[in-house]
């Protein structure tokens, strides 16, 4: 009777994000877009139930009401009938808060998933400090984990010890914002450099802002645009004492539909950052048919492939001028890597195909 109930209705999955607010981080932004689809899809199969693990509050705050959300977590499991638990998490302490949420969805004879969004650096895995540990207990009790890209997929089994057979790569997805663009895009006036994101060391914008004074002694044909919070009054005096002050301006924080105008202006997108899972920004550059250029961590090179859609950077401001003055000072290899930027958008990370993936996912593990 209960197998013929559950065969009658939709799987149900339980997506549980931070803070459930669409504008407050990638993850967020994801299941904002990925709802977006399934207003115009339906169910097909699966019923998609939203939970925010944290909420809007932050710090202190946030660990007061963390009991609360546990018992709201267990109210919805049970009264909502849910049957796969998806835990979207990064590092430190989202793992902490995820982890109370799988062990109790384990207990109560849930699958679980957990989609890993963060980045563990060499240092983490030497310390191995008590999250790391937590997310290798994660990791060898959950039914199936998601990871962003090929990257990620032997750190899980080699060091966590998670089975290789439950680890699924599905990377990120966002809509296609422009449909309309046919690159090689035009430019009018000095072509786009765009960074989006957190102007702080995280994402590189020293090592930007560094390489940009290399680059204006290479070429001069250029302009950049900095769009994101942060330390923005640093980075806009760094490069004024740089010379930079007439070529780069920085934004402050700007909507969704700010920065999809700024990507489809932008010739190159550029991101050096230290520390990366899959950076959206980068996804909304080959949306947008621009080059990408970027660092060798996390997922990137799966989206930036050096010497097809852009380039890869070392974490080296010469290295970072020089490889932005390859593409500027050869209008059709620019041309090329934003085509070829534009493809792999439309193949591969449409946020479609993201919403497919993981259906698929949660039908394999209803019927396994």
């Amino acid at each position: 009777m209960a197998s013929a109930e559950h065969a009658a209705r939709p799987v149900r999955v339980l997506v549980v994000t931070p803070t459930g607010m669409a504008g407050q981080g990638g993850i967020d932004r994801l299941y904002f877009y990925l709802r977006q689809v399934e207003a115009v899809r339906g169910p097909q199969g699966v019923e998609m139930l939203y939970f925010a693990a944290r909420g809007p509050a932050e710090g202190w705050r946030s660990m007061l009401g963390f009991p609360a959300r546990v018992a709201a977590f267990l109210w919805t499991l049970v009264v909502k009938g849910v049957d796969i638990v998806h835990l979207n998490h990064s590092t430190h302490g989202s793992v902490y808060r995820k982890a109370v949420l799988a062990m109790l969805a384990g207990l109560a004879g849930r699958r679980v998933v957990i989609h890993f969004h963060g980045m563990v650096t060499a240092q983490d895995q030497a310390a191995r400090p008590p999250w790391f540990r937590m997310l290798g207990w994660m990791a060898r009790d959950a039914d199936r984990i998601i990871v962003l890209g090929r990257y990620f997929a032997p750190f899980f089994s080699r060091a966590l010890g998670a089975a290789p057979e439950r680890i699924v790569v599905i990377p990120n997805g966002i809509p296609d914002f422009a449909p309309d663009i046919a690159p090689p895009k035009p430019h009018h006036g000095a072509p786009l450099i765009l960074f989006a994101g957190e102007v702080g060391s995280r994402k590189g914008a020293d090592l930007l802002v560094d390489a940009l004074e290399k680059l204006a002694a290479i070429t001069p044909h250029w302009r950049c645009v900095m769009a994101g919070n942060g330390d923005v009054d640093h980075y806009r005096a760094r490069a004024a004492e740089a010379g930079l002050a007439e070529r780069v301006s920085f934004t402050g924080w700007v909507d969704s539909d700010a920065v999809h105008g700024l990507m489809r202006e932008a010739a190159i997108v550029v991101l050096p950052s230290r520390v990366e899972g899959l950076p959206l920004t980068l996804l909304e550059g080959a949306c947008a048919g621009a080059a990408l250029v970027a660092s060798d961590v996390g997922a990137i090179p799966d989206v930036v492939v050096d010497g097809v859609t852009g380039a890869i950077v070392a974490l080296d401001p010469q290295h970072i001028a020089a490889r932005l003055a390859e593409l500027l000072l050869s209008p059709e290899r620019l041309g090329r890597a934003q085509a070829a930027a534009r493809d792999s958008f439309v193949q591969h990370y449409e946020i479609g195909r993201f919403a497919d993936r993981l259906r698929a996912l949660y039908l394999e593990m209803a019927r396994a």
